[in-house]
């Protein structure tokens, strides 16, 4: 997976080879004239024909100066882009009706000030995203040799998990008569997971069955051993009697699960009209165990997770309902 993305146009120099690691992309840079460029273009070729016809010299000043500011707009446009290094940090996870932002970090080693730089989504580009959710933001002036935050803003997603695919950078900057572009592959992964909505109360609370519904919080039976103590695991369930022996902080698990384990288990025969309903559902139990400090697993379709605590089990399992299939 690509860290960063370096803007360059011409070879790199000697030397350089040894920056640009393989977690670099190295795009090219394009540029054409814009339709006031065009217009500009047609409006100079007029006036030197002008000069021609008339022996002007005061058209041929103008005709000349006229041209050569068009050629240093040129090279000023290319240079806004030139070497600028576009890091690609991971996206955070978000809930669905939530908005989902792409983090990109502006890297500017040059000494000259970077101004007015576009990005929006390509649409040369394989489609990533959704019909209609086309995002395009005016990324904030860089100062000379210096790093600078931004981000994409994407409008609300569907559950899922997404990869945004390819957008472009550009800029018009300074006078507006070329563009100067590229394209950057957003190889990242936007995960979002279903909005938490529904009962609130964890299952075992409702009194549920373990067969009928998919919550189930298993009793007190035989010890089975131990296993390693976690932040939020309830203290009378700790082994004192090792813990005295030096054996550090240990919790005692038993077959039934009577370590206040939860386990929610998608139910049998749901219709796919209802599936989004109840990963709502499932979404909202597993924020509310990690509130609560219970640990929990998750048993989809065949994808089990075993009962754990901490936010890399919570996302875990949110990325789990995020990925499932709701036809199945």
């Amino acid at each position: 997976m690509r860290d960063a993305v370096v803007l360059e146009r011409l070879p790199l120099p000697p030397g350089a080879a040894t920056e640009r690691t393989d977690r670099h992309q190295r795009r090219r840079i394009y540029i054409f004239f814009t339709r006031p460029g065009a217009v500009y273009c047609l409006m100079l070729m007029t006036m030197l024909v002008g000069a021609v016809n008339y022996n002007n010299s005061m058209a041929y000043i103008l005709c000349f100066l006229l041209t050569g500011l068009f050629l240093i707009n040129i090279l000023h446009t290319y240079r806004n882009l030139r070497g600028l290094i576009i890091h690609l940090p991971e996206c955070q996870p978000v809930h669905a009706g939530e908005r989902v932002r792409i983090p990109l970090v502006l890297e500017n080693r040059s000494p000259i000030q970077r101004i007015g730089i576009r990005m929006d989504y390509a649409p040369e580009g394989a489609p990533g995203l959704p019909p209609g959710n086309r995002p395009a933001t005016l990324l904030p002036d860089l100062a000379g040799a210096g790093l600078q935050s931004a981000a994409i803003y994407l409008a609300p997603l569907p559950r899922g998990i997404y990869r945004p695919g390819q957008f472009r950078i550009s800029s018009t900057f300074p006078l507006g008569l070329c563009r100067a572009w590229s394209y950057i592959d957003m190889d990242r992964e936007c995960v979002v997971y279903p909005a938490p909505a529904g009962i609130p109360r964890l299952p075992e609370e409702l009194g549920h069955k373990p067969r009928e519904q998919p919550g189930r919080q298993a009793g007190s039976e035989d010890f089975t051993g131990h296993r390693p103590y976690h932040n939020r695991d309830p203290v009378r369930m700790v082994d004192w009697k090792k813990y005295a022996a030096g054996q550090g902080l240990l919790i005692k698990r038993f077959s039934g699960g009577g370590t206040g384990e939860l386990w929610l288990r998608w139910p049998e025969g749901i219709a796919p009209a209802s599936a989004e309903r109840w990963l709502s559902q499932f979404a909202m139990w597993i924020i509310e165990a990690d509130r609560q400090g219970l640990a929990y697993g998750l048993d989809l379709h065949g994808l089990r997770i075993e009962p754990d605590l901490g936010e890399p089990h919570k996302h875990r399992c949110l990325r789990a309902l995020a990925a499932h299939d709701a036809s199945v």
